[in-house]
């Protein structure tokens, strides 16, 4: 999650429906850039148009998910606003009902999502492109998928009921 809440409006393309997770926004698991394309659900939601709106207001480097801190933080424990989102989706996905202690649910979402695309029948080596997880093996490493094939499998992800949780002001 932490890969997500660290996104701008830069680092999604409209044209092409894709997000770029790139170390420039912030921790990336691999420290390599990765594009990757948006759910087609996401996109008829309307988060190219919050995005759209977020770059016309704020700026093409505006944070998506957090507001830009008007000046750095002089504590040297603290951790930046995009982590404090990704705690805050921590504690919305705790209210739905994820009670268990040994689990984490921000780190429990990669997991969720490689077992449904498993489920989904999409290709290993797409969901590994995906999740930013390197090639099993030597052979696999010849493979090279395209934003255009996780595009195409993307598809075949299930959908997920959304209800929006309460707006308390925060981003």
């Amino acid at each position: 999650m932490g890969e997500v809440t660290q996104l701008r409006a830069q680092d999604i393309d409209g044209v092409r429906k894709t997000v770029r997770i790139t170390p420039e926004a912030g921790t990336v698991k691999t420290g390599k850039v990765r594009v990757v394309p948006l759910h087609p659900h996401l996109v008829e939601m309307g988060s190219l148009d919050y995005v759209q709106l977020t770059r016309a207001a704020l700026g093409p480097d505006a944070p998506l998910f957090y507001r830009k801190p008007v000046r750095p933080s002089r504590n040297p424990n603290y951790r930046g606003p995009a982590v404090k989102a990704r705690e805050r989706l921590a504690e919305w996905v705790r209210t739905l009902g994820v009670n268990d202690p040994d689990i984490q649910p921000n780190h429990a979402w990669r997991h969720t999502f490689k077992t449904k695309a498993a489920r989904a029948k999409i290709e290993p080596g797409i969901r590994d492109k995906m999740c930013g997880h390197a090639a099993r093996t030597v052979a696999e490493g010849y493979e090279h998928v395209t934003v255009e094939d996780m595009a195409k499998a993307l598809k075949e992800f299930p959908r997920y009921a959304v209800t929006t949780p309460p707006h308390d002001g925060k981003r």
